[in-house]
C-alpha cells in the first residue's frame, strides 16, 4: 500500500499535558474523551539500535530511547473507534538541532517530521477515523540527533457530543423544503420563533436548506441547533451584513453538525465591500460552535463581537471544524472575552486567519483568548493577528500547526496608534512546515510578553521575533532555521 498524508482538514496537534509542565492550560470540558487503547513503547518492537530505559517520570516507569533512522512498529486492536492519537515524547537538542518523530498508522503518516522541542514529556496528537479493529503502528526518530524518548501511544474517541437533549426537541417541520430548490430563511425563522427555550431544534439528516436571507435570533436562551448533517447554503451573491446565522444578546446557544456553503466567488481574497458577510455572527452573545464545516464566505467564519446593548461582549468557543474559503479572516474576535478556538482547520483565508481586533471605541475589547491546536493552511496576511486599538489581555496563540506557504506570520501592533498596550501575550509551541520571510513574528509595546518553544523557519537570514517597546519579555528556546538571531529588541520599557 502507497503510502498518503492524512487530510490537512484533520491534521491537528494538541497538548494535553501542557498545564502539567507548567504552561498554565486549561482544559475545557466540551468533548467526551474516551480513552479506547493503550500502546507502552517497551511493549513494542524494538530494534537493535534503541533501547528500554528506566524513567520514574514515564508511564509505567520505562521509556524507549530512540536511535535516527530508527523505528518502534507494533499492533493496536481497538476494541472501538477512535477519533484521535496521541503519542508522548521528550527530546534533547543534538548538535544544535531539535529530534523528530513520524508516526504511522496503517502506512498512513498521521504526522511527519514533527520537532520535538520539549525536555519533559509532551504529548502530541491528531485526529484520526479508526475502526474497532487491528492497526499497525510504526513511530520512527526521523530527526538528524538520537536524543528522542518515547513513551505512550493513546488512542482517543474524543468527538464532541451534543449535551443531554434539554426540554424540548424539535424536529424541522416536513412541508420546509430540504433540497435547496427555494429559499427557506423565513420559513426556518418561522419555526425557531415557535420553539421555546431550553430547547433542541433538530434538522433533517444529511438535508440542504437554501439560505438568502440571515438566520437571525435575539434574546434566547439554552438552545441548541443540532445540524444532522445538514448544508445551509446560498446561491445568490454574497451581500455585506448578510451572514447566515446572527444572535444577540442570548446564551447557552449551540450549533453543531452543519455545513455552511457560501456563494462568495473569490474564496481567499479580501473584498472590503463584503467583509461582514460571516457565517456565524454573535453579538453579545454566548455560543459553542462545534462539528461545523464552513466554505466560501465573503466575511469571517465566525465573528465574536459587541452585543446591540453597546456592553456586552460575546465569549464561547469554535472548536472540531474547518473553515474554508473566506474573503476576510477564518475567527475574528472584536468584543470577547474567554474566547476558545481549538481544533479548527483552516485554509484559503482571504486576509487574517485569526484576528484579535477590538473595534475603536468604548466597550470593545478582548480578553482570555485561547488559540490552541489549530491546523493553518493558505492565508493572505497574517496567521494571528493581534491590534491594539482597544484593550487587550491574556491572549494565547499556542500548539497550533502552520502547513500553508506562507509559514507563520504573526503581527501584534497598534497601526491606528491609539495608544493601547496588549497585556500578557503567549506565543508558544507552534510550528510550520514551510518558511516564512523575515521577520515572522513582529510585537509591537506589550507588557509581559512570552514567545517560547516555536519552530519557525525562515527563508533568509534576519531576526525570528522583532519586539518594540516591550515590557518583561521573554524570548527563549525558539527553532529559526535558516534565520541569523531569535530576537531584536527596540526601546524596550523597564517598568510594566
Amino acid at each position: 500500500m502507497s503510502k498518503k498524508i492524512f487530510s490537512v482538514s484533520k491534521l491537528l496537534l494538541f497538548i494535553l499535558v501542557f498545564g502539567l509542565i507548567g504552561g498554565g492550560f486549561t482544559w475545557r470540558s466540551f468533548a467526551a474523551a474516551t480513552t479506547v487503547a493503550v500502546v507502552e513503547a517497551e511493549n513494542m518492537q524494538i530494534p537493535s539500535t534503541a533501547s528500554v530505559i528506566n524513567d520514574e517520570t514515564a508511564s509505567n516507569g520505562k521509556s524507549v530511547q530512540m536511535n535516527v533512522g530508527s523505528s518502534l512498529t507494533g499492533q493496536v486492536s481497538l476494541p472501538s473507534n477512535a477519533t484521535s492519537v496521541n503519542l508522548t515524547v521528550k527530546g534533547e537538542k543534538c548538535r544544535g538541532r531539535y529530534p523528530e518523530v513520524t508516526l504511522e498508522i496503517d502506512n498512513n503518516i498521521i504526522f511527519s517530521k514533527v520537532p520535538v522541542t520539549f525536555t519533559a514529556w509532551h504529548t502530541y496528537s491528531a485526529n484520526v477515523s479508526l475502526t474497532a479493529a487491528s492497526h499497525n503502528l510504526t513511530i520512527t526518530d526521523s530527526g538528524k540527533c538520537s536524543n528522542l524518548y518515547i513513551d505512550v501511544t493513546a488512542f482517543i474517541d474524543n468527538v464532541a457530543q451534543p449535551p443531554p437533549p434539554p426540554g424540548v426537541i424539535a424536529t424541522i417541520p416536513s412541508n420546509i423544503a430540504d433540497d435547496c430548490s427555494t429559499d427557506v430563511t423565513s420559513a426556518i425563522l418561522s419555526w425557531i420563533a415557535s420553539v421555546p427555550d431550553n430547547s433542541t431544534l433538530q434538522f433533517g439528516t444529511s438535508k440542504c436548506y437554501r439560505i438568502e436571507s440571515v438566520l437571525q435570533l435575539q434574546n434566547r436562551v439554552d438552545l441548541v441547533f443540532d445540524g444532522n448533517g445538514s448544508t445551509f447554503k446560498s446561491l445568490n451573491a454574497p451581500a455585506d451584513q448578510r451572514p447566515f446565522w446572527r444572535v444577540y444578546g442570548s446564551t447557552g446557544i449551540k450549533f453543531h453538525d452543519l455545513l455552511i456553503s457560501g456563494s462568495y466567488a473569490n474564496p481567499g481574497t479580501f473584498t472590503s465591500s463584503l467583509q461582514h458577510a460571516h457565517g456565524f455572527d454573535l453579538r453579545g452573545t454566548t455560543a459553542e460552535i462545534y462539528n461545523v464545516t464552513i466554505n466560501n464566505v465573503a466575511g469571517d467564519c465566525v465573528y465574536f463581537g459587541l452585543g446591540s446593548d453597546g456592553t456586552t461582549h460575546s465569549s464561547g468557543s469554535f472548536h472540531n471544524s474547518d473553515c474554508n474559503g473566506t474573503g476576510r479572516n477564518g475567527v475574528s474576535t472584536v468584543a470577547a472575552d474567554n474566547i476558545l478556538v481549538q481544533y479548527v482547520s483552516t485554509n484559503t483565508i482571504g486576509y487574517e486567519t485569526f484576528d484579535v481586533e477590538p473595534n475603536v471605541g468604548p466597550n470593545n475589547g478582548d480578553c482570555n483568548g485561547t488559540f490552541d491546536s489549530n491546523t493553518i493552511g493558505t492565508y493572505y496576511l497574517y496567521a494571528w493577528s493581534v491590534v491594539e486599538s482597544g484593550s487587550i489581555c491574556n491572549q494565547t496563540f499556542s500548539n497550533n500547526h502552520v502547513i500553508g506557504p506562507k509559514g507563520l506570520k504573526i503581527f501584534i501592533g497598534d497601526p491606528l496608534k491609539a495608544g493601547f498596550r496588549a497585556k500578557n501575550i503567549t506565543i508558544t509551541g507552534n510550528w510550520a512546515d514551510h518558511p516564512a520571510t523575515p521577520t515572522p513574528i513582529d510585537v509591537d509595546h506589550v507588557d509581559y510578553l512570552t514567545i517560547t518553544g516555536n519552530t519557525v523557519p525562515m527563508i533568509a537570514a534576519g531576526y525570528m521575533a522583532v519586539v518594540d517597546g516591550g515590557c518583561q519579555v521573554n524570548v527563549s528556546g525558539n527553532s529559526y532555521a535558516g534565520g541569523s538571531a531569535e530576537l531584536y529588541s527596540i526601546n524596550p520599557v523597564t517598568s510594566c
